[in-house]
């Protein structure tokens, strides 16, 4: 069990409401769960886990909405209290590239963050390169929950189940037995292509990904994206985010008596 290690606390007081608004309490037979919500990280199974239990058949972007209302943690205490507390991290390239083929490629849900690209680059995202996403969205000023960073979420709390997309079945298999884990989470159930190619792709126009995915349902894998320059770049951006790996975590002891809730919270 560990917390990751967050910000200084003037910093960390400061987005104190995200932390708690992104963590959600479930009860499954008798067992209470904690999830801490960050998009991009295998979120979409844990979302439809939490609408089935609510009973919930409308839209799927109205489901936060849903989640909030029957699901939402009112303090820390509520979180920390539950018998898993579950965060599941991605490698922040990795994380990145699949915002990218998800919200620029495919445009899943993607409304938003297109207007904010639009906003924040003066571009249009057809326009775009994975190489301009990176250079002048993420590592600009991206006000888009997918962009915001994964520590940026995290409660000062032992987390007792710490996944990766890889381990997310079988972490889940262990909290919630084989019937439940096998219905939600050990298939990825927002994956953004079963069809990757490596030719490299960083500066190839959105627009032309694009008519390859409707032609052919092709995107690019992460390694036709990566270069050492944009690796660095969102090493660089999203540094903080590293420490909430499972290899990091592994053997910490706890930190949360360093850190003392906000007496405003």
């Amino acid at each position: 069990m560990a917390i990751p290690e967050l910000p200084p606390f003037s910093r960390f007081r400061k987005s104190w409401a995200r932390r708690t608004s992104s963590h959600f309490r479930v009860a499954i037979e008798g067992t209470s769960i904690t999830y801490c919500y960050i998009r991009k990280n295998g979120c979409s199974a844990f979302k439809r886990l939490m609408l089935d239990l609510a009973g919930y058949s409308g839209p799927w972007d109205d489901g936060l909405g849903v989640m909030r209302k029957n699901f939402a943690v009112s303090s820390i205490n509520e979180a920390r209290d539950a018998d898993w507390r579950v965060y599941v991290y991605r490698d922040p390239f990795s994380r990145a590239v699949s915002l990218f083929r998800n919200k620029m490629i495919m445009t899943d849900g993607a409304g938003d963050l297109l207007r904010d690209f639009a906003e924040v680059t003066g571009s249009d995202p057809a326009d775009a390169t994975f190489s301009t996403f990176v250079r002048d969205y993420l590592d600009g000023q991206a006000t888009d929950p997918h962009a915001w960073s994964q520590i940026s979420h995290v409660l000062p709390m032992d987390y007792n189940v710490i996944c990766t997309l890889d381990t997310l079945g079988a972490k889940m298999t262990d909290v919630l037995g084989a019937e439940v884990a096998g219905k939600y989470f050990v298939r990825r159930a927002n994956a953004s292509s079963r069809r990757l190619f490596d030719k490299p792709s960083a500066d190839v126009p959105v627009r032309e990904l694009r008519e390859r995915y409707t032609a052919s349902q092709e995107m690019p894998s992460d390694d036709a994206f990566a270069t050492e320059s944009l690796r660095r770049i969102i090493q660089n951006r999203y540094c903080d985010d590293y420490a909430l790996s499972p290899n990091r975590q592994a053997g910490r002891r706890d930190l949360s008596a360093r850190i003392t809730r906000p007496a405003t919270a």
